[in-house]
C-alpha cells in the first residue's frame, strides 16, 4: 500500500533529521503485556559522564 510507504519514508526522514540535530540514537523496542502489544522508538542524546566528588 503506497500509504504505508509513504508513512514509513516520512517516519525515517524526520527521526534522521532529529536524530542529527540532536546527535543523538534511536532505539527501537517491541513490548508486550498479559493483554497487549505497542512499539516505541527511543532517543537518546546528551549523554555524559558525572563527575566524582
Amino acid at each position: 500500500m503506497k500509504f504505508e510507504n509513504d508513512k514509513a519514508f516520512a517516519l525515517e526522514m524526520q527521526l534522521d533529521n532529529i536524530l542529527r540535530i540532536l546527535g543523538g540514537e534511536a532505539k527501537h523496542y517491541i513490548c508486550s503485556d498479559k493483554t497487549t502489544t505497542h512499539e516505541k522508538i527511543v532517543i537518546e542524546y546528551n549523554h555524559e559522564k558525572k563527575c566524582k566528588q
